[in-house]
């Protein structure tokens, strides 16, 4: 079964419950992939554990769409070094991730790869930003 992960990060904006929500049934519903939501953007990946919740139709239900913010909480600051990278990277490994979706403006961006960029992950590890 594959496992995506899914977090918002840079300032709160409308629709990132929308997206979560329809990432989450589109990904558990329509594959059979497990999703899981860390909590507080980049911070959740930090911690160890890392501070995620496994999200599925009965956490992403309709309320979601009428709650204003975040279900996972975002965050628009923190350090941007080489260190980051590697601790995300270690996050992702340790929630055994096949693929990672950050939703929101550049605070999602800038943890994530771009082609041409020095930041790399291990190969396998698919980083995927949609703003």
């Amino acid at each position: 079964m594959k496992k995506i992960g899914l977090l918002t990060c840079g300032g709160d904006c409308a629709g990132l419950n929308a997206a979560i929500r329809a990432v989450t049934l589109r990904a558990t519903q329509h594959y059979g992939w497990e999703v899981y939501g860390i909590y507080q953007g980049t911070n959740g990946f930090l911690k160890r554990p890392v501070d995620a919740i496994r999200l599925d139709a009965a956490t992403c239900n309709d309320s979601l769409l009428r709650q204003g913010g975040t279900l996972l909480g975002s965050t628009s600051r923190g350090p941007k070094t080489a260190d980051i990278f590697k601790e995300v990277a270690e996050g992702y490994k340790q929630l055994e991730l096949d693929a990672m979706i950050g939703i929101g403006g550049d605070g999602g961006a800038s943890v994530s790869p771009r082609p041409g960029s020095r930041r790399r992950t291990q190969p396998g590890h698919n980083f995927k930003n949609h703003r």
